[in-house]
């Protein structure tokens, strides 16, 4: 058991009011897309909602939005399941098999544990009678209790597997208690048997079968509504159970059924995500409205029907008026690309249509209906116009004023040398936008911004046609990572062009395949030194003077740990902080090393964290705040870090949080200090308390005097001053009882 909670610090989640921009540091948060409503419960106060990664509910008072997930206690994401008892409380099943019970405030979980290891074993619905909890999976059905008094509150009383007509695993999709009997909707039909505690449930043979059609049927809802039974037979129709008979009703279709849901006037039912009423007088009543895109889930109060829609989110209907009510987040929790530019944080979907989504001052703004419908791929912001560009794979690339204004240059546009309209990458200047483009004998293109004249750039090499990424050393060389036609596929190779000498170098012709993290490439990363990092399929390389490569092609593999850093991981993403320390993704987690790679200070996985996914596809650090975003295959999160961009001066230094309690175990944030600044600590007579280092434009304390003890309350100085003492800061911290 542990706290239901809405603030956690010391490497735990926070979630935000939608007015706060900025979390505390080494804290988390979740940005999960929720217009993908899948799941609705309905509760006195609350109605519950869960989306295809994440948890929210309605006050249906005021209407306010708040978010639950790990940050709050839950146990996982991907809920496959939800239910709410007014004893029991609220039950959310995820995918892993994993089950909560939200209760007073608290979290009850419990581990399903399944017959085989390697088996899943899914859950799809959840059934609440008399303590009892019964849960419809992929096996049978497992009938559990709780009591939350208990040390181990939770039990499984029985399981009732294998329940096909020959002892074979049949799919429960729901299950419904009538008087004394339990009914299961399944992938062979419906099939009944007592709830005596004589008769042996577990014993196939003891089940009733129906055989409602001809055929073979799929019943994959079954509900009581106003005392009757009643279950949805895909490409069939809904039909009433009556005398030991199943009666069609009028509601009939040739879709699959996703809801079957008991309302006071009758039924409400989905096929196909179209929403209809059978009214308690039998009638059928399409519920039509333009805003309904696919209907997921349907129920109805005193405050209307609620549908949980598969790109609204949870809409409210009443009197024919559609409302979407839906928290802040990315239009997709499917996440390909992300991009800090122009101090915000960018991440493009990972699908077409295409569709990109900003993170600034703590809200997403999202940007779906683009001029182009092709897959972003890539994003930058030229300061030279003061504009974005975004790379598309097909329709060439969108100019965007960071408002409202689109434009696309593409193979069409005057003066363009592009091959055609498949953009991977871009890469941005000055007045110099480079673009990479797919498929093409020329794949590296100049654009110069300001009088829109074109270069191509040609190779003689097979594999330079198919550019997956760009990076710009600093003297101004531009590396492209190449590799196969398949675009779903790692890179295999680095290409250098000198734009000042028009020569060109193929990694593979100067350094021995050995030296590479591996045979595929995945990701590439100039850090503040103006060394090359790049990550691959067995660890991390860098190349310490990539300015240098035409005369020395030195690659060095960092050692940790007595090997080679990472060895044997497949490292998916890299990205440079502002103390220029390097995070590193991969598909078990996340990582942060020191500058030279040679210390580790974090390692996250789902095990040890609030991260929701230990797959890790890009990675994207905001310099000014210091937060770190993760693109993850189950969505995105962001954790602050300790360190921002360094200055030459300091500027508009920030204390926080500031007055600060005694017992507060987070980190005192000192934030816009000159870079790598030593820090000082001291009471208001002058006595040294505590000596810190700054991690590039950020330092960090924790409330503790230099021998470990935590400091009394007070008023304590703060000095920070360069390396040389030339720049300097004094403020101070207020530590309050």
């Amino acid at each position: 058991m542990r706290e239901l909670v809405f603030a956690v610090s010391c490497l735990g989640f926070t979630q935000l009011l939608p007015a706060q921009s900025q979390i505390p540091i080494e804290t988390w948060r979740t940005h999960f897309s929720y217009q993908d409503s899948r799941l609705i419960e309905v509760a006195p106060e609350r109605i519950y909602v869960a989306a295809e990664h994440g948890l929210f509910y309605l006050n249906r008072a005021d209407n306010d939005l708040q978010i639950l997930s790990k940050n709050n206690g839950l146990s996982d994401v991907g809920i496959t399941a939800m239910r709410y008892d007014a004893e029991a409380g609220l039950i959310v099943a995820y995918q892993s098999g994993v089950i909560d019970l939200i209760a007073g405030g608290k979290v009850y979980p419990f581990t399903l544990i399944r017959d085989q290891v390697d088996e899943e074993e899914n859950i799809y619905d959840v059934l609440i009678r008399e303590n009892l909890i019964y849960l419809a999976t992929t096996a049978g059905v497992r009938v559990l209790s709780i009591d939350k008094d208990r040390e181990e509150p939770w039990q499984i009383r029985e399981s009732y597997v294998s329940l096909g007509a020959a002892g074979e695993t049949v799919a429960i999709y729901q299950s419904a208690i009538r008087n004394d009997s339990i009914f299961l909707a399944t992938d062979v039909g419906v099939i009944a048997n007592t709830l005596d505690p004589l008769v042996n449930r577990q014993d196939f043979n003891t089940w009733q079968r129906f055989d409602i059609v001809a055929g073979e049927e799929i019943a994959r809802h079954i509900v009581v509504s106003s005392g009757e039974l009643f279950t949805a037979v895909d490409q069939q129709g809904v039909y009433r159970y009556r005398n030991g008979l199943w009666e069609p009703t009028l509601l009939t279709t040739d879709a699959a059924f996703n809801g079957l849901t008991s309302s006071d006037d009758g039924l409400l039912a989905l096929a196909n995500g179209q929403p209809y009423r059978l009214s308690a007088s039998g009638d059928v009543i399409p519920i039509e409205n333009e805003v309904i895109s696919f209907a997921q889930d349907i129920t109805e109060t005193g405050d209307g029907l609620w549908i949980a829609d598969q790109q609204q989110g949870l809409l409210r209907i009443t009197d024919e008026q559609a409302e979407p009510l839906v928290p802040n987040g990315p239009p997709s929790d499917n996440i390909g690309k992300l991009r800090y530019a122009n101090g915000s944080v960018i991440a493009l979907k990972a699908e077409a249509p295409g569709g990109y989504t900003v993170f600034s001052e703590g809200r997403w703004q999202n940007y779906t209906d683009l001029p182009v419908a092709s897959r972003l791929t890539d994003v930058v912001y030229a300061d030279a116009t003061q504009q974005y560009y975004l790379a598309s794979l097909g329709e060439g690339i969108l100019q965007w004023d960071g408002q409202e204004s689109f434009s696309v240059v593409d193979q069409s546009s005057t003066g363009s040398t592009l091959e055609n309209n498949q953009i991977t990458a871009l890469l941005s200047n000055q007045n110099r936008l480079w673009a990479a483009n797919y498929n093409a004998t020329s794949s590296l293109h100049l654009l110069n911004v300001d009088n829109d004249s074109w270069q191509p750039v040609a190779f003689n090499r097979a594999s330079a046609r198919y550019p997956r990424q760009l990076a710009q050393d600093f003297s101004q060389q531009v590396w492209m990572m190449i590799g196969g036609s398949d675009l779903g596929q790692p890179g295999s190779d680095l290409m250098v062009f000198d734009p000042e000498s028009n020569d060109r170098l193929f990694i593979s012709d100067r350094v021995n395949a050995s030296q590479l993290p591996g045979r595929q490439l995945t990701d590439m990363a100039v850090d503040l030194d103006g060394q090359l990092w790049i990550t691959g399929s067995d660890g991390v390389a860098f190349f310490p003077a990539p300015e240098q490569v035409f005369s020395d092609a030195t690659v060095l593999r960092p050692v940790f740990d007595r090997q080679f850093l990472l060895l044997g991981e497949f490292v998916t993403a890299i990205a440079v902080d502002g103390s220029n320390r390097k995070w590193i993704g991969t598909n078990s987690g996340l990582w942060l090393f020191s500058e030279t790679a040679e210390e580790l200070i974090y390692q996250f996985t789902t095990e040890n964290s609030p991260l929701i996914s230990d797959v890790i596809l890009d990675i994207a650090v905001d310099d000014q705040g210091g937060e770190v975003f993760l693109a993850t295959d189950r969505g995105l999160v962001s954790f602050r870090s300790t360190a921002t961009e360094g200055f030459f001066t300091h500027q508009s230094v920030k204390l926080f949080p500031n007055p600060v309690r005694q017992s507060f175990d987070g980190l005192v944030g000192m934030q816009g200090l000159v870079n790598q600044a030593t820090v000082k600590v001291t009471t208001i007579s002058g006595m040294l308390v505590q000596e810190l280092q700054a991690e590039g434009g950020t330092a960090t304390w924790d409330l503790r005097a230099y021998t470990g003890e935590r400091v009394q309350s007070g008023v304590y100085l703060v000095f920070s001053a360069s390396a040389d003492g030339s720049e300097t800061f004094v403020g101070k911290i207020a530590v309050v009882p």
